[in-house]
């Protein structure tokens, strides 16, 4: 590896860059804080930019330090400001500060246009539980920190936006060129990876979603066109290389400083000037200082998956060159393929929970036919629109849902954390380093082995039983899952509970309850067995469920040691909501009561032949804490020491009722819409409970 160590850093940029990295990092990653005092402990015995360094961290800290706590300056009920970007139901307005996503039909107005909003302004929803989708995170990476909903709109006037080149060749194009045709120009042009649904859940699926972001090879496959045209016209090779660099800056200014295209255009960029220059500046130096330029940008990006990925694959690229090697193209191909492969590996686990060890096959052949025929293709579709005619686009959407379809080779897996992250890229580097020296030893592939288990079998070092309460808005659905993966059971199955499940590594339910077949405790249930291993699906004995197993009061049945036992429905009722299934659930020395939407008629019902016996720790509130529900009675022999409600914020019946909460006061009482995913963690010793958000 001495190629690595020594002749691709030359230069100490690499250096400067690692506290750039690590400085933002640690706002979301605590643990890092000890990596960057490593990094400063060591540099300070090396002697390399001490100074610089420090200053740098000094600096990066109090960047990021005002970033991750930039709030929006709006506070009133109108908005002024210009429009840059119109979708079907909202749009985004630039006004002098920030960016605001807007809620309200625009289809009558342009981008450009000057406009009064008036309305109500929100904050968007935070991660539900710790590692899972935070739509405020999202947008605050495009800068955006605060949602309006729009009642009503006034066109004020217009004014030129850069945004409006890019939308007026659009709606050239759009005219001219198939849907499917417009969305790959869209993605491989222009950087917005917007393509159909069906098609995106397709290409994830292959594993081949990297493909399709702008790369070295598409920038340099335009640069290489411009250069052959500018030289037919101009003999001097410094105009032009100044009309290439002229044309990049705007390409990125054009397209939004997408990430994938300002790594690419940035390098290329740096490699003229430092080639005019006679700097000696490798391709290692030139990554860290298109790094430089990108965060200078947006802070923010080195948050986003779309840096990681793109950096991630270039840096590794570069460090593996020499292994790249050869005369054979096809396999160069197959070669960059396989380690492209292994670096993106955790980063799509953690996107898809899930790996298509075909993606190794489909990778290269999907490559070879982008990157030598329908890229090519796309981009004489720019200069003659009639070549749609032949429908390659469409024929290219089908051989990707043809091969979408091989999924025999998929393997599932949960999240995986930070920890193991940085063991997966210590791990990798250390294979390519044992490669290159061709002292690769079966040890090592004992040792892949090894953390493939781990990852893949993690939930067996989960030493708590967990009882969870999912954010899922106005639904319910509550995992219970016992400790070392000995089994898991959910009740009910609503809203977007199933992302949360893949991200826990939740392959298998060895039970399904449903409480009841209201929409809002079965929406999901399709989508939870299309993805999810279900052995067993329970339902009320009054009720309804296809494929399932009538329980009624008086069955039970263990999981493990866990024992469940079935209170209600005691009889049949003509509203729906009273023959739901009520759950007592016994874990350790605690006590948990489910009760589904029971109102109460049937919670008298309960406490006329359980009475004392329905005491626990633990009431999932009945009716996500409708006034119809929780009576002075059913409180009175329950007694719990907490109250849990599953309800939407902001819903249309205004759950929980203020009654409910004033007859709960003597109880802790928590919240989804407050305090998300709700998680009871119990061993033989105690219960702790954590919150997926603190509000």
């Amino acid at each position: 590896m001495k190629k690595l160590k020594i002749k691709l850093l030359y230069n100490n940029i690499h250096f400067l860059i690692i506290p750039i990295v690590l400085v933002p990092l640690t706002y979301k990653y605590s643990i890092l804080i000890f990596l960057l005092i490593i990094y400063l402990i060591y540099i300070l015995k090396q002697r390399i930019f001490i100074p610089v360094i420090i200053v740098i961290t000094t600096l990066m800290f109090v960047v990021y330090y005002n970033v991750n706590n930039k709030k929006t300056s709006i506070t009133g009920d109108e908005i002024e400001g210009q429009i840059i970007e119109i979708d079907e139901d909202s749009l985004i307005l630039k006004l002098k500060r920030e960016k605001v996503l807007v809620y309200i039909s625009a289809s009558a107005f342009s981008i450009g246009d000057i406009v009064l909003i008036k309305g109500t302004s929100y904050t968007p929803e935070e991660a539900s539980y710790k590692g899972g989708f935070s739509y405020k995170e999202y947008l605050e990476n495009k800068g955006i920190y605060v949602i309006f909903k729009g009642k009503e709109i006034i066109k004020i006037g217009n004014s030129f936006c850069k945004e409006i080149i890019k939308d007026n060749i659009y709606s050239y194009y759009q005219g001219k060129v198939s849907e499917a045709t417009f969305d790959y120009m869209k993605a491989l042009i222009f950087g917005d990876y917007d393509l159909d649904k069906d098609i995106k859940n397709d290409i994830s699926s292959i594993g081949i979603s990297h493909i399709f972001q702008v790369s070295g090879f598409h920038i340099n496959l335009i640069v290489a066109f411009l250069y052959f045209l500018l030289s037919k016209i101009f003999k001097k090779i410094l105009l032009i290389e100044n009309i290439i660099i002229s044309f990049l800056i705007f390409y990125m200014v054009l397209c939004g400083f997408s990430i994938s295209i300002v790594r690419a255009s940035t390098m290329l960029i740096s490699g003229y000037i430092f080639k005019r220059y006679s700097m000696n500046f490798t391709k290692i130096d030139i990554l860290c200082i298109s790094i430089l330029l990108i965060l200078f940008i947006n802070p923010r990006y080195i948050y986003q998956v779309g840096f990681w990925l793109s950096y991630l694959l270039t840096f590794f690229l570069i460090i593996c060159s020499s292994l790249l090697r050869g005369t054979n193209k096809i396999k160069n191909v197959i070669k960059i393929t396989i380690l492209c492969f292994f670096i993106s590996m955790p980063i799509v686990i953690n996107i898809n929970n899930e790996i298509n060890l075909l993606s190794i096959l489909f990778t290269p052949i999907f490559t070879i036919i982008i990157s030598y025929i329908f890229l090519p293709y796309i981009y004489s579709i720019l200069l003659v629109t009639n070549l749609d005619k032949l429908k390659i686009s469409v024929l290219f959407n089908r051989l990707i849902n043809e091969c979408s379809k091989y999924r025999f080779l998929v393997i599932k897996f949960g999240d995986i954390n930070i920890y193991l992250l940085v063991i997966y890229y210590v791990l990798l580097i250390y294979f390519l380093i044992k490669i290159e020296g061709k002292s690769l030893k079966k040890n090592s592939y004992i040792l892949a082995l090894v953390y493939f288990l781990l990852i893949y079998n993690i939930n067996i070092f989960n030493f708590f039983v967990e009882v969870t309460m999912i954010d899922v808005g106005q639904g319910d659905s509550i995992l219970i899952s016992l400790n070392n993966n000995k089994g898991n059971l959910l009740i009910d199955s609503s809203g977007k509970n199933l992302n949360y499940l893949k991200d826990m590594g939740i392959r298998e339910l060895d039970y399904l309850i449903i409480t009841h077949s209201d929409t809002d405790h079965i929406g999901s249930i399709e989508e939870i067995k299309e993805n999810i291993k279900v052995k067993n699906i329970l339902c009320s004995k009054y009720d309804n469920v296809i494929n399932s197993k009538k329980i009624a009061s008086g069955d039970k049945f263990f999981l493990s040691d866990v024992k469940f036992e079935v209170l209600a429905p005691i009889k049949e009722y003509s509203n729906l909501n009273n023959i739901s299934v009520v759950l007592k659930v016994t874990i350790y020395n605690y006590t948990f009561l489910f009760t589904g939407d029971i109102e109460e008629e049937a919670e008298l019902d309960l406490v006329n032949k359980y009475g004392n016996s329905l005491k626990c720790d633990v009431l999932k509130i009945p009716h996500h804490g409708s006034k119809s529900s929780t009576s002075k009675e059913f409180l009175n022999v329950t007694n719990p020491k907490y109250s849990i409600i599953s309800v939407g914020e902001n819903n249309l019946y205004s759950h929980p009722s203020n009654e409910v909460l004033e007859r709960l006061n003597k109880t802790k009482i928590y919240q989804t819409a407050k305090n998300g995913n709700i998680t009871f963690r119990i061993n033989e010793e105690k219960m702790k409970i954590v919150l997926g958000k603190m509000n």
